[in-house]
């Protein structure tokens, strides 16, 4: 073999060698990186995991917590109606048959159970009436959403009650109203036409008037309340007289 050919051949060899370096090299620098998706799919999973279990944790919680406020809501509303209208009434909330199965328990529909001839009858409050049912529940709905936040502020009701009867049935809610509203320590503000009602329950009282375009604001004692609701009412009654 000429040394034409050994130099060659060692020529060769030595490009061989190099590559094979530069190759060894690469597959470490591709190993190492393997290594680090592998380590980023790790932590992506871990992740991916507790996420999934924090998701499913919440999701129940949320499903406890939505039960949790259902049921105070109906059982405050059920009473409130039974003890006003001085028959047995259940309420509850039903999920609207028309919605699918990730928005029913969201979709709920006011349902009013009550015993007639015997039997307990399911019917939709929207479509009853009498009483002033409807403003009933939605002040009774007020309450027990207090009860069941634990909302300790102020209560504004304006004209809330306008429509439900001015006989025994608005005496027995002013009666109701009282009881919850010493019992949750609340503060409450009605603003109403009908203040001899209140006047009933009331710590403070202001007669609001208009002079001259100008609203007049005046503390009165309930009793001071009643009178000046009493002397309205002769003077009514002594111009429909005199007509």
């Amino acid at each position: 073999m000429s040394n034409i050919e050994i130099a060659t051949i060692k020529k060769e060899f030595k490009e061989i060698k190099n590559d094979l370096l530069i190759r060894k090299t690469q597959k470490q620098s591709l190993e190492e990186r393997i290594n680090e998706i592998d380590l980023k799919i790790e932590e992506i999973q871990e992740v991916s995991k507790d996420t999934n279990s924090a998701y499913f944790f919440l999701k129940q919680r949320a499903a406890d917590t939505r039960s949790q406020a259902i049921s105070t809501i109906e059982s405050v509303v059920s009473d409130g109606l039974s003890y006003m209208f001085q028959e047995k009434y259940i309420f509850r909330f039903k999920p609207n048959e028309k919605s699918n199965s990730e928005t029913a328990a969201f979709n709920l529909n006011p349902k009013i159970i009550k015993e007639i001839d015997g039997k307990m009858v399911e019917s939709d409050p929207f479509n009853s009436n009498g009483g002033g049912l409807i403003e009933i529940i939605s002040i009774l709905l007020r309450f027990s959403f207090i009860v069941y936040r634990k909302y300790n502020g102020i209560v504004l009701l304006d004209e809330a009650l306008a429509s439900v009867s001015a006989d025994k049935m608005m005496d027995r809610l002013v009666a109701f109203l009282k009881s919850y509203i010493e019992k949750l320590g609340l503060q409450c503000m009605f603003i109403s036409h009908r203040a001899d009602r209140f006047a009933q329950i009331s710590n403070k009282n202001f007669l609001v008037t208009r002079e001259n375009g100008l609203a007049i604001v005046k503390e009165m004692t309930s009793e001071q309340l009643l009178d000046y609701y009493k002397s309205i009412q002769e003077e009514l009654d002594y111009d429909e007289i005199k007509n």
